[in-house]
């Protein structure tokens, strides 16, 4: 058991909770607007030096996850994840309202808007 496993942290602006003094200082970069890291090419700002890493790929144009599959590749490991499904075929992400299901997050949370809100709405939003 580490050090900090043994304290509770807690946020003074909120109910979060964590057992790791680290992670309350990036939650708390919420509250403070704080993002210390800059890119030099353009306005964007981050939490976190690996948010950094990524967001500087689109200006490079680096794409360093590539399937074994197709001449697909990507920014991030998740995009190469999810791609990876449409090769298998596999569609993890299941409606609980009806049978569909889909092998992205994004397309079942586009997906259930038609359970909630006039089909016209849909169309509209998308």
């Amino acid at each position: 058991m580490d050090k900090d496993s043994a304290h509770k942290y807690n946020c003074n602006f909120c109910d979060y909770e964590t057992s790791r003094v680290v992670c309350l200082r990036n939650h708390m970069m919420d509250h403070t607007g704080e993002r210390p890291f800059e890119c030099d090419l353009c306005p964007a700002s981050f939490k976190q030096k690996s948010q950094i890493t990524v967001h500087k790929r689109i200006h490079t144009g680096e794409k360093p996850f590539k399937c074994h599959l197709c001449l697909y590749s990507a920014v991030i490991s998740g995009h190469l994840k999810s791609h990876l499904l449409t090769h298998t075929g596999e569609k993890p992400f299941k409606c609980h309202l009806c049978p569909y299901s889909a092998n992205r997050n994004g397309s079942l949370k586009r997906h259930l808007l038609i359970h909630i809100v006039p089909f016209t709405t849909v169309m509209e939003i998308i």
